[in-house]
Order: structure tokens, then sequence, then C-alpha cells
């Protein structure tokens, strides 16, 4: 129960309470219910004070014999006004619902819910912030016959037209009872008569609470006397006595959940409540009167909404006053930074709490300090029982779930974990990268935008700033399914947007807090100006009872909106960039430079400087191409379809770029002679590999390393990609090697690269054994930089350990130039050097990674097992032409140097041992476009794939499809191609349309791949590598096939961020 271990509560109990005389606590471990307890307080801790109010500058002590005889009349009233519900001894059977639908004092809010209670019946508080239709449902979901209504006609106009919607009959309203007829009258003026208390089974309903229903009605949540009894335990788990000590209540109302605990923790540990003085109308809770109020109570703990502190912090003042607060809570939402900061360094002890209505508060209340990592972390509470669920696209955040355990049940369950029940929060978190205990929350599972990239934007943070501009009501971001995000405000002051030019006024006036959305965002969720929807009048933001808009509910309502901003992105971007009268060389020049500079905010780049060595991505390089195709299409009379789709990546630099755009503006000269040009491109390749082979150093031995061990220790580049995975597994099961240094770049926001590793390795069914090998030494660095990325010590122990380097790293992406694939290069190099500086007799084995795309263009037979010396069979994209440059830099080192490399060209790798193969690679896109063209490609040719464990996956559930010529098939597919990309029809091969396009011809030669790649001779492969002999290599089949499909059904293209591997 609360908790378990009976020593255990003892102790706790003690340490909870010590400081109290006027308080014993209330049994913890079930034998007592909710309204059992209130008359155990008034047995034994009558005198102890449970709620303080200041009136005329005094405060004023509620005890808790006064609220348990106020508990009481509210019962008595209850039963004189409805039919007393049926004895339920030990049972679950759900009382009947009484419903509060009220504007009215804190005290008389308690003794009402409380009073429903003690009487016997389910009390069910209705958020007066809800809508009549909102109310309406939740009556009829409860099954609620009566309701207790405040006097005032606001609420008198809800509760009639809640009422007045079908499906709800029968419902009796009833009216409150004032504060003074509940606290008012005197003990000896009372009526003796009272029903005992009905006993109770503990996991029956005692109360009704309800979600915010953000997407859609509230729903109802059944809280039960264990969850308030394990809700009031939650002050023992944490590491300050509270007892007697006074918390601001002021801004935690009962009808909502944060208010149940802070009343649940005065019932089971002692606390104090201060709050507003009782009358009617209530007081209105506003940061000044809480303040004001909290001072005058003495209160020594305060929870309250990261407004009002925000609000505080501009008083010096009331910020020393907060400083003498035992702690400064916060919860429901995410405070300013530089507000918390600022607070902290001046004394405040500032703590987030977390906690839901579904499982009550699990923050750790109370630690004795913050933690000196950060004041935006918190510890869990003991009682819970937390597990953290990896997301794949973040390797430091994790989903939040609890298991149902001894100290707490969730009010209600949705999955199971390990077999228990338990509830999924769908929130992120993160964990601190040093200290594991400590937390901070991300957001949203469900608020989380996928993107058709595959990346992932969280919008709550950049909304957060965003809304702190005083012209802005409230913002949502939108881009699901999307390539980008946009973002959609509803301003203070609502005005037409058929305005064209206050529209862009408006824009302009909130650019600055977009601005800084944007700089603490990751790049590809940048939000660009042209992506600014203003909400309309007629169109008005809805909102939850919280005050929360509701996400889905607006973005579904402003749908078309959202999808006419996306189509005019397509045709046009930047638009506010000067247009020159003409593109000359040098007005070229400058618009490039200018749209550059405009998406690439925070780097200044030289005219030469590659775009995509300094941070630009797809989404950047996609406005600086539809800002000069806008351009062209503006000026010149150029068909812009013409023009490749990825000219931006072949011409990754300013001056590059502003060259291509004056020559292709000129009519009297052929868009693609001179950029196309082969000459070029090779040059540029032979450029790099006789800037990397320069000056190799002569390997030395040292005469400590005479005698070589006899096993292997490996240094392993790229061990978290999908061929990594399987080479670790590999290695792990030699018995000859002896240590596995697997090298990586460090995971976008953190370091835990082991976790990256786990979720390869469970995506392709690896045995989790590898993980945990002894033999397994991750390393975070990059090859690109000095010493790898590495302190001095750890590359000295890679320079004297290593006997053998697989080089596997590479960035995989068919659209950039080969300038932009230069660190890899360089990395090639530092990794060449690393080797020949090696003190060993022999410099270490060095395995290179190469692909069939370095001989993409061959047409003499079979390739043959030897260095391609010359760079036009390796033309097409910069990754093959930088795996050319490698393998000729390998090759170099090895014609000067006692360096022996071994270059293997890799192919066609089809699916692992469980199926998983790429969904967005070329032949899974064939397979899922199957149904939408109708067809399937038969394309001449062999098909010579190598499975990266044993083959997996295939085409079983498509064999009814016809197969056709594959030139129909490609005519089929492209007849698609004017469909939405978001939309269920879009076939995933559209992506990848160039490519088949480019494999649309007569293959040379009979022994040719299909979709014309060359084949390769295998001779000297086969002679060293058994595995790859008809032996042990069985031909793909009908199994495979099957794997394939299993695997690529859960996995949707748009649920995959993994890049594209050919």
């Amino acid at each position: 129960m609360v908790p378990t271990d009976s020593s255990s509560v003892f102790q706790r109990l003690i340490s909870q309470t010590a400081s109290s005389p006027t308080f014993a606590p209330p049994p913890l471990d079930g034998s007592l219910t909710i309204p059992e307890i209130y008359e155990y307080h008034l047995e034994y801790n009558g005198d102890h004070p449970l709620f303080l109010y200041d009136f005329n500058d005094e405060a004023v002590t509620v005890q808790w014999k006064q609220a348990v005889h106020a508990i009481r009349r509210a019962a008595r009233i209850i039963h004189r006004e409805v039919q007393p519900p049926p004895c339920m001894p030990n049972k679950t059977d759900k009382a009947p619902v009484i419903a509060i639908l009220a504007v009215i004092d804190q005290l008389s809010y308690f003794a009402l819910i409380a009073g429903i209670i003690r009487a016997g019946f389910t009390a069910f508080p209705i958020s007066p912030r809800n809508s009549d239709v909102g109310i309406n449902n939740l009556l009829q979901k409860t099954g609620a016959k009566y309701m207790f209504i405040s006097r005032d006609s606001a609420m008198q106009g809800m509760a009639a037209a809640a009422l007045e919607i079908p499906g709800v009959d029968g419902v009796q309203l009833l009216e409150i009872p004032t504060f003074d007829a509940l606290y008012g009258v005197k003990v000896l003026e009372e009526p003796v008569f009272l029903p005992p208390v009905v006993k109770q089974n503990i996991d029956s309903t005692v109360m009704i609470l309800h979600s915010s229903g953000s997407t859609s009605f509230p729903k109802p949540i059944l809280i039960s006397h264990r969850n308030l009894l394990q809700w009031g335990s939650q002050p023992y788990y944490g590491e300050m006595d509270l007892c007697g000590r006074i918390l601001s209540n002021h801004a935690l109302p009962f009808f909502h959940a944060m208010g149940v605990v802070s009343l649940s923790w005065a019932t089971m540990a002692g606390l104090t409540l201060s709050n507003f003085a009782p009358s009617q109308p209530p007081v209105v809770s506003t940061p000044d009167r809480l303040f004001k109020s909290a001072i005058a109570t003495k209160s020594k703990l305060i929870l309250c909404v990261p407004s009002f502190l925000e609000e505080w912090s501009m008083d010096p003042l009331k910020v020393m006053a907060l400083s003498e607060f035992d702690a400064v809570l916060f919860g429901g939402a995410p405070i300013q930074k530089i507000v918390g900061d600022d607070l902290v360094a001046k004394g405040v002890k500032l703590y987030p709490f977390y906690g839901a209505t579904e499982t009550g508060g699990t923050s750790k209340f109370l630690p004795k300090q913050p933690p000196a990592e950060g004041w935006e972390y918190f510890m869990l509470s003991p009682h819970v029982d937390p597990v953290f669920l990896e997301q794949q696209d973040k390797d430091d955040v994790f989903r939040l779930v609890f298991r149902k355990c001894g100290s707490h049940s969730p009010a209600t369950t949705n999955t199971r974990i390990s077999d228990v029940d338990s509830y999924d929060t769908n929130d992120l978190l993160i964990r601190h990268p040093a200290n594991p205990n400590l937390w901070m929350i991300y957001g949203r599972s469900d608020d989380q935008i996928m993107h058709s990239t595959g990346e992932k934007t969280n919008p709550v943070p950049m909304e957060t700033i965003i809304n702190r501009h005083p012209c802005v009501a409230n913002c949502l971001i939108f881009g699901r399914g999307r390539f980008q995000a946009g973002l959609l405000v509803e301003p203070v002051e609502p005005f037409e947007t058929s305005d064209l030019e206050y529209l862009a006024d408006f824009r302009n006036l909130i650019w600055p807090s977009v601005e800084e959305a944007n700089r603490l965002a990751p790049s590809h969720s940048r939000i660009f100006k042209e992506m600014i929807l203003v909400a309309t009048p007629s169109k008005p933001f809805q909102y939850t009872p919280k005050g929360t808009p509701r996400r889905h509910v607006i973005l579904d309502s402003y749908e078309e909106e959202i999808d006419t901003i996306y189509q005019a992105i397509e045709e046009s971007s930047q638009t506010d960039i000067p247009i020159p009268t003409h593109f000359d060389e040098h007005t070229s020049l400058e618009f490039v430079r200018k749209a550059v500079e405009n998406v690439l905010t925070s780097r200044l780049l030289s005219d030469d400087d590659d775009f995509f060595q300094n941070g630009c991505d797809s989404l950047q390089a996609t406005w600086i191409r539809n800002t000069i195709l806008h351009a062209l299409r503006q000026l010149t009379k150029i068909s812009v379809e013409s023009i490749p789709i990825n000219f931006v990546y072949l011409n990754p630099s300013i001056r590059r770029l502003g060259a291509y755009l004056a020559q292709i503006s000129n009519p009297l000269t052929d868009n693609k002679s001179a950029f196309n040009d082969t000459g070029v491109t090779v040059s540029q390749m032979n450029e790099l590999v006789d800037r990397y082979s320069v000056s190799f150093k002569q390997h030395q031995p040292s005469p400590s390393h005479v005698v070589d061990p006899c096993h292997d220790i490996v240094l392993l580049t790229g061990s978290t990609g999908g061929l990594g995975s399987y080479i670790l597994e590999a290695l792990v099961r030699d018995i000859n090697v002896v240590r596995i240094y697997a090298l990586n770049r460090p995971p976008t926001g953190g370091t835990n690269t082991r976790e990256k590793q786990s979720a390869a390795l469970e995506n392709r069914s690896i045995d989790h054994s590898v993980l945990d090998s002894p033999k397994v030494v991750f390393i975070d660095g990059d090859t690109s930089h000095h010493n790898l990325d590495l302190s001095a010590v750890h590359y000295e122990e890679l320079r004297t350990q290593v006997t053998c380097i697989i080089h596997n790293a590479w960035r995989v992406d068919f659209n950039v130039a080969i300038s932009s694939m230069e660190p890899l290069i360089a990395g090639t190099r530092r990794l060449i050097d690393l080797a020949l500086s090696s003190p060993r007799s022999k410099p270490p084995r060095f395995l290179f990674t190469s692909s069939i795309g370095v001989v993409r263009n061959w047409k003499d037979g079979p390739v043959p097992e030897a260095p391609i010396l010359d760079a036009k069979f390796a033309l097409g994209s910069g990754y093959p032409e930088s795996k050319w440059v490698a393998e000729r830099i390998l090759t170099i080192a090895a014609e000067q140097t006692s360096l022996r490399p071994v270059i293997v060209r890799i192919g066609q790798m089809s699916g692992g041992r469980n199926g998983s193969w790429n969904p967005v690679e070329w032949v899974p896109s064939i397979i899922q476009s199957g149904k939408l063209v109708n067809c399937l490609p038969k394309a001449s040719g062999f098909v010579s794939w190598i499975p990266v464990h044993s083959a997996a996956a295939a085409l079983v559930e498509m064999r009814n499809l016809p197969l056709v010529d594959y030139t129909v098939w490609l005519t089929s597919l492209k007849s698609l191609g004017s469909l939405d990309p978001r939309s269920a029809q879009f076939p995933p091969a559209l992506r990848l349309l160039d490519f088949f396009q480019s494999a649309d011809h007569p293959l040379p030669l009979a022994e040719t791949e299909a979709l014309g790649f060359p084949r390769l001779s295998m001779k000297s492969a086969l002679s060293v590598a058994p595995s790859l002999g008809a032996t042990n290599l069985p031909p793909l089949g009908e199994v495979d096939v099957k794997l394939w499909l299993q695997y690529w059904k859960p996995n949707a293209i748009n649920k995959v961020t993994t890049p594209l591997v050919f």
C-alpha cells in the first residue's frame, strides 16, 4: 500500500511530522478510507491548522475540527436534498455521482467536496471554464443525476444551457450552501444525527476529475481512495519535513487535479493551506493579490503558474521577499529561462513541479535544495515506478511511463510494461547529461511534428517564446507531414487578413520573437516569414478549460489556409529580396549572396565557403532554390522545369551558385553546358586526391612493441548505422578480437552514443548482449578534426593499441556535390595518418567500405578488383565521387608507405535478419508504390544483392500485381507526379524519380546488374571470404521477400529518419 514496508512507513511518518505537536499522521496503509480519515482528524488532530486566510490584515486559522464539522454539515444537507446511496461495504461498486459547477471560495469548495464523499456519494467537481457542450458531455459520461450550482448568473446560465442540449435527462440542480452555513454554525447548534461512514473498498471511486479536453471533449478520470492516499503520501518521500508549513494555495482551484493534490498533502502529511478570505463572489486570483495574501498569511511555500512568477520578477521587492520562501514551485507550463536564471541568482529557491491528473504529483516533494545542475531539472519521487522509453530520433529524450506499484497506482492505465498495468504519459523528458537522476520537460510526444523529411519539430518551446510578444494572443506551429514548419498566430487585436499590407506589417512586427525562437530551435524547425499564417476574426482559436489552445481542432479548422500557404511556397520564396533588372555575373552574385545570408543567418560565409560544410540542411537548400527559381520566373523566359532540382547541391557556394545563375539566365547559353561539364567535376576530384595524398609519413616501429599481440584490437567507425551494427556484432562474436573501439560522431543534443547503438541493434533484432560486451568501448569523435577530435590520452590509446581500422562511416547523401563531402575525405586521411603513426611492427590493417557507385559508369564487362584510376567512372553525385577519391588516396598511400589497405566495394544490400530494410531506399520505394502505380517494373539484368546479415524481406503481398516492362512502369509512375506528396495515394517511388529515370535505358552488356549497375568481379573476395561462397550464401528467395514486407509494414515512410542508402 502506501508504502508496503511497515518500518519504512514508520520512519517516513516520524521524519515528516516530527516538528509538529498538533498533528498525528493518519494510517496510510489503506485501513481507513478518505471520509474515515476526516473523522480521524476530528478525534486526533482537531487543533491542527488546515486553512489560513487573511482578513482585515489579520491571519485567520481554520483548524481541522472546524473543517470536519463543516464537512458534516455539508453531508447533512446532501442527505436532506439527495436520496441516500445504498450501503456498499467492501465493494467496488460506483456510488452515485454528484457534480459541482461553481465559482465559490476555496474553503466552501473543500467542505462541499468532502461532504459529498462523507455522505457516501462520488464528488465530481467540473471546471467552470468548460463550454455548455463539454459539460453536457461530462454529465452523460459520468451519469451524474445531481449538480450543485453556485448562485452567480454565469454558472446558472451555463448549467441551464448544458441541460438544454439533448443527451442529459433528469439532472436535479442543487443550491450550494454558503460559507457561513458551513463554517459559521456553532457545534452545539448542530443536529446530532449523522449516518455513520459507509465503509468502502479502498479501490472504489471517491471522486471524479476530468482532463482538459485539448483534442476533444474533456474525459472523466476516476479517482479512488487509494489514489488520494498515495497522492497525499508524496511529502513522505521528500527531504523536508513539511508538516505545519504553510503552502500558498491561492492559485490552485479544487476542481483541478493540482488543487486536489494539495488537499491530499494537507490531509495525509499535515501541510497548512493559505487561501483568500471567503467572500461572494470569491476573490479573483491575480499576481498582486496572491503575493500580498501569501505574505500576510506567512506562507513559506508557494505553488503557482509561471506567468505570476514572471510578473513578480520585475519587482525587486517581491523578488527579495520570494528569496525568503522555503520553496517557490511552478507547474503547468515552462518559465522563461532568463527569468528563472535571474530569480535563482537572487536567491529564490525555484522548483519545477511535475504531475498529471492520471498520476498525481510525481516529482520529489520536496528536495532540501534545488539541484545545483540547474533549476529547470527535477527528480522523480521515490514512490513512483518510472519507465523511460527511448525515442529513436533523439538520443537524450525519453517518453515517460509509470508502472503500477505498491506505493503508486495511476488512476487510469493505457498500456502494459513488463506485464504490469502502466500509464503512458506521452510526456517527453530530457535526462541531464551528467546526473541521470535529473530530468527536464521536453514536450509532448503527441505534440511533436513529424515532417516529411523524417525530422521532428518540438513546437512548445518555440510557441512559448513567440507567445510572449505583446501583440500575440496565442500561436501554434504546424507542419506534420510537410517539408517544413509554419506558424499560425492569433493576434491580440484581430484584423482582416485580406489586407495584405497590414498582414505584412504584422509579420514584421512579431518577427523578432520568431527569430528568437528560431535561434533556439534546430535548423529543420526554423520558421520563415513567408510561413506565418494569421488567424481571421471569423475563426478565433478555441481553448480548453485550462486556457490552452485546442491544437488539433484549430489546425483542422485552418486546413484550407495551411494547404494554400504550402502551395504558394512551392512556387515562391523570400519574395522580399529585390530582383535585379537582369542577371549578369555581378548581379547574380549579389542576389545569391543575399538569398543565402537570409537563410543561413547564424553563419557568416565567404563567397567560396561550402554551404553544406557550414550547416546548411535540406530545408534551407530548398529555400535558396525556391528563391532563385522565383526570381527566374519573374525576370526570364527560360523554363525552370528544365533546371535540375538539385542545382544548389551541385553548386554549394555563393560564387558557384552565382555563376550558375548568371549562366542559365542567358538564353544564348546551353543551360547544362558548363556546370554539368564532367571535366569540372573530374578536376575537383583529382584536386582532392592531390590535396590529401601528399607528405605521407613513413611508418616507424617502436622497439617497445617488438612482439605484437596475437589478437586483434579494432577501431570501427560508423557502428550505429545499418551495416555498422552488423559489423559490430560480427566483431564481438569473433574470438580473435579482444577489443573494439566504436568511434562515432556525438549524437545531436548529448553524448549518449550507447543509447543510439542500442536502438540500432534493437531495430535490426541484433542480440543486445553485443552492447554489453566488455570488448566494446564507445568513443565520441570526428575523423575530420585533428586527432579525431579526441583528447590526447584517448588518441594515444588508439595509436598504440589498434591493430585494425575498419572505416565504415560515410555521409550517405546523393544530392550534394563533391566539395560538400570534403570533411569525410579529410577524415580518411587522418585515419591513414593514425595507422602510419602506430608503434607496432606493422601498421594496422586498414579496411575501407567503398561503394559500387565508384564504378557506376563502367561499361566494359565485370569491374576488376583493382584500383580505378579514371574519375569519370564515379561521376554522378558527391557520394560515389568522394568514395572514389578516398580509394585513390588509400591506393597512393599503399604505393608510398607500408600501409596495405583493403578496399571493399559494396553493391546493393538487402534486408537484415528481421527484414530490416530502410523503407526509403529504391527497392522498398518501388514495392510500396506498387499498389498506387498498379504495376511493378520488370527490369532486365541480374539481382546480385547481398543480405546485410542473411537475406531478408521481399514482395509476396504484391505478387498479384502485373509485371510490366520497366519503361511502362516508369511511365505509370510519372503519371502520378501531380499528386499531393502528403496524400496516402502518393507513391514513395516518386521521391526517387530522378534515380529511376536515369536507369531507363538499354543495358550495355548482358553481364549487367538490374537498373544498369555494373557487375563486380569477386575472384579475390571469394578466395578470402568463405561467407560469400555459394555454400554459405544461398540465393534470395520467397522467405527473404516475406521478411522485407513484414519489416516495411510497421516502418512506414513517414516514420523513417535515416538517410537514403543505395
